[in-house]
């Protein structure tokens, strides 16, 4: 079965996005920056009122992913935080200087996290090497990695995505997002053969859900999900 994690960069949206039917909500704010840390009280408000999985992003500023020590402590205290209010899962990722993992930081993080699921986020699309870094998250402990495939979305990378599956053999789950939308949803669910899309759904206006592409892409995946679900022939 194939499920949409929807991003949601503010609180009205992601409730839009729960009413609609998304499978899950990475939680984020400022979009045009590339996501970082959201209102964590508001975090909480929304964890109270859903059963539906609430992922947080962890990131303390925009830009880079070479994050100092005082920036490492901040987002350590964001995780603390984000655990308290009920986050489901958080959503991270630190590199070096040579824009590869910087397994030290990362392993800081994830101690900080403890039992929570962790998703190592786009920044593994900047990596020289894809396959190593697949492999370095594997053996770190991360339960996910969110990419396009090292590409500037999915779509274009979606051979890479499919390569990708195949190496992680549901060892550490492949969420392809970035860019992916409803008109060539279908071919991409094809190619991949993915268990989980991300997409924003974002209105080119602001920051808030397009309910109809969004409701689109649920009907699609659905459509995916019944056709290849597997017939009872007894």
């Amino acid at each position: 079965m194939t499920r949409l994690e929807v991003a949601c960069f503010n609180y009205k949206s992601a409730c839009s996005a729960i009413e609609l039917g998304a499978h899950r909500i990475e939680f984020a704010s400022r979009y045009l920056g590339g996501g970082v840390t959201p209102n964590l009280s508001e975090l909480a408000q929304l964890t109270q009122q859903t059963h539906v999985p609430v992922h947080v992003l962890i990131r303390c500023r925009d830009g880079n992913f070479v994050y100092n020590h005082s920036e490492l402590l901040q987002m350590q205290h964001e995780i603390e935080m984000a655990v308290e209010a009920g986050a489901a899962g958080l959503v991270f990722g630190c590199l070096d200087a040579n824009n590869e993992i910087n397994i030290q930081a990362n392993q800081f993080l994830l101690a900080a996290a403890k039992h929570i699921p962790c998703t190592f986020h786009r920044a593994f699309d900047v990596l020289p090497n894809y396959s190593v870094g697949l492999n370095q998250l594997m053996d770190m402990g991360f339960n996910a990695v969110l990419t396009s495939g090292s590409n500037k979305n999915a779509w274009d990378g979606r051979a890479t995505l499919a390569q990708l599956l195949v190496q992680a053999d549901k060892k550490i789950e492949v969420i392809c997002g970035g860019g992916v939308r409803s008109k060539h949803l279908n071919e991409f669910l094809e190619t991949t053969q993915t268990n989980w899309i991300h997409a924003a759904c974002i209105n080119s206006l602001d920051e808030s859900i397009d309910a109809q592409e969004l409701s689109q892409m649920l009907f699609i995946l659905k459509q995916h999900n019944n056709f290849h679900e597997p017939k009872n022939l007894s």
